[in-house]
């Protein structure tokens, strides 16, 4: 274990590289401070790459993430009780299945497609450069069969090694974090000021997302948002989280956002929207913008969510070329909040599936 002994331990760096790459087991950062500068690309404070890494009561000042990983392998990873300060991401993980680790391509493939699971727990981020609170992106390090464009696929195209055949083996593969039939959490965490997405998961599944607090800037990108899910994302749960988007008059920032993909050119198509989805109990107050709403999305569940009527729509839910929307049961419970509070009778609930 790496550890403050009395007073809290402050490590800072003006290069913009990485200050710890952990690649041994059962590594724990405890009660350290960083501080960082931008670097331009992608470092993070903290790089975790073995089995177990425990980060608990770490600050973080700066820099392009707190805690950054990029390739696969997180298996029983646990941050908790930590502050993102002014980091551009506070945690982002970027899945490239070239740079999983192994031995040989199975074993890189099961790393990234299958990693384990993890927890990040009453995390706390800010700061007026923050941009990103938590990101897993697993939706860019794929490449079409006999076509290393990334037209009609989910490819970066200025990934290394875009030629290598486990590009197309991740053509269309969503990561699972769950592991012994537990899902991974995302929970109690405060996310504040953030100027493009509170929470974002792409090609990402069993992943619980519950009793978070986000608040977006009213500056930033258009077409931001509080929580986003995207590409082929699977069995989500979203639960008890409150939602603060007020943004005056645009219609551009998000409360609970499903898309498909349209990255790189890409058009966007039923079959990579998002599936087997639960929004329950959440709460979206502020003025202008979308509170719940999916393209090209199936097997949806909108249940108890409350929502502010200053919302521009409250819900926006549409198709795309190549399949029918369904929700799993009709939308109930769900009320718009004007003062007082009255049941919801905008929201067509469109197909439904019994499944």
């Amino acid at each position: 274990m790496i550890q403050s002994r009395g007073a809290r331990r402050t490590l800072t760096e003006t290069t913009g590289i990485t200050f710890f790459l952990a690649l041994g087991n059962q590594i724990r950062f405890s009660g350290l401070e960083f501080t960082s500068s931008e670097s331009g690309g992608f470092r993070g404070a903290i790089d975790p790459r073995g089995n177990g890494f425990r980060c608990t009561g770490c600050i973080f000042n700066g820099g392009d993430a707190g805690i950054l990983w990029i390739g696969g392998g997180i298996r029983d990873l646990f941050i908790a009780d930590c502050v993102f300060n002014n980091c551009r991401a506070g945690i982002q993980f970027v899945r490239d299945v070239v740079r999983a680790p192994g031995n040989n391509n199975a074993q890189r493939r099961q790393r990234a497609f299958a990693p384990g699971r993890f927890d990040i727990l009453r995390c706390f981020f800010s700061g007026a450069r923050t941009e990103i609170g938590i990101l897993l992106d697993s939706g860019n390090d794929a490449r079409a069969v006999n076509n290393p464009t990334p037209n009609n696929s989910s490819g970066d195209p200025n990934l290394p090694s875009q030629g290598n055949s486990l590009r197309v083996d991740a053509q269309n593969q969503t990561t699972d974090y769950a592991a012994n039939g537990r899902r991974s959490v995302i929970a109690d965490c405060v996310i504040s000021d953030v100027q493009l997405f509170g929470i974002a998961l792409a090609r990402s599944q069993s992943i619980n997302v519950s009793d978070n607090t986000i608040t977006m800037a009213t500056r930033g990108e258009p077409f931001r948002n509080a929580v986003q899910l995207e590409n082929r994302t699977r069995a989500i749960g979203l639960r008890g989280n409150t939602i603060n988007i007020n943004n005056g008059s645009s219609n551009t920032v998000g409360g609970i956002i499903m898309v498909t993909f349209t990255d790189y050119g890409n058009a966007a198509r039923f079959e990579n929207g998002c599936r087997n989805i639960l929004i329950d109990r959440n709460r979206i107050n502020g003025n202008g913008g979308t509170g719940i709403g999916s393209d090209g999305w199936s097997d949806v569940r909108v249940t108890n969510n409350r929502l502010q009527n200053t919302l521009n729509r409250r819900f926006d839910f549409f198709n795309r070329p190549g399949g029918a929307n369904s929700f799993r049961s009709t939308p109930t419970g769900n009320v718009v909040i004007n003062g007082r509070n009255r049941t919801l009778r905008t929201l067509n609930p469109g197909p439904t599936t019994t499944n």
